[in-house]
């Protein structure tokens, strides 16, 4: 009897916890928090980034995909009131769909970036000056669906300073820095490559009941290995260039060498 109980038990909690995450999965999501394709992007962000400055806002661009559950669940997050009072007040807002890591790619070079390196990508940009302020936490994320609501409310009402930025007379960490954006650009375009091979694989995953195959998994495994490390391995190089400069250590930065691809053997 109790272990017919205990069973019991077990049934209603997992039956609860699926229901719990189907509901999660269809709460109602705002018009301007959805990811859909448009042809006009550019020109968004360019009439948000002058409606911030204009309002004394920051610029907040989103990059996601509807395929992807952590962009759906910032969607998710971004539309109950609370969020959503948060980014009227404080931010002009613009949601970029990546399709299946198809595009994007014009809209993330506008803001000074190289690439996108996940999903959702969420940057916060200071509008006068096109300035970057929440680099460190862009990879934290990428996993939006996992983190309470609690945080977004704390995260998104705080302020951000501007980053410190070189000047002239730094010559030795200026050329430190100038070695990591070119190392930088050398994984942004093998990612890129990376992103077109994977395409249609994703989009057969996603869209058909036989695109779970080994050549995917493997393949979307590699990827996100990579597109994952290089984030935190800049901010490491940009912290040893930092410390180098400080300590007239003009040594080389130890640039970190990534695997090849299965399709580069």
């Amino acid at each position: 009897m109790i272990r017919k109980s205990v069973i019991f038990l077990v049934m209603i909690l997992g039956a609860c916890f699926i229901n719990s995450a189907l509901a999660a999965d269809t709460m109602p999501v705002l018009p301007e928090y959805q990811f859909v394709p448009s042809k006009t992007v550019l020109q968004d962000m360019n009439d948000k980034r002058n409606a911030a400055i204009l309002k004394n806002k920051r610029l907040l661009v989103v990059f996601g995909a509807q395929w992807c559950h952590d962009s759906r669940g910032l969607s998710q997050r971004f539309s109950t009131p609370k969020m959503h009072a948060i980014l009227q007040q404080q931010y002009e807002t613009v949601f970029v769909d990546v399709g299946y890591f198809s595009t994007g790619f014009e809209a993330i070079k506008q803001l000074n970036q190289t690439i996108f390196y996940g999903t959702p990508t969420v940057l916060i940009i200071d509008p006068k000056t096109n300035t970057l302020l929440n680099q460190a936490s862009i990879m934290h994320w990428t996993n939006a669906d996992s983190l309470e609501l609690a945080e977004y409310h704390d995260y998104f009402s705080q302020d951000f300073a501007l980053p410190f930025k070189a000047g002239m007379g730094d010559t030795a960490l200026l050329a430190y820095l100038e070695k990591i954006r070119q190392f930088e650009n050398r994984q942004a375009t093998r990612l890129y490559r990376a992103y077109q091979i994977i395409e249609p694989l994703l989009k057969r995953y996603e869209e058909t009941d036989n695109g779970s195959t080994d050549e995917f998994k493997h393949i979307w495994g590699e990827v996100k290995s990579y597109r994952t490390a290089i984030p935190s391995d800049i901010a490491k190089l940009i912290d040893e260039a930092k410390i180098k400069s400080t300590q007239g250590d003009t040594t080389a930065l130890a640039f970190p060498q990534y695997p090849a691809f299965s399709w580069e053997e």
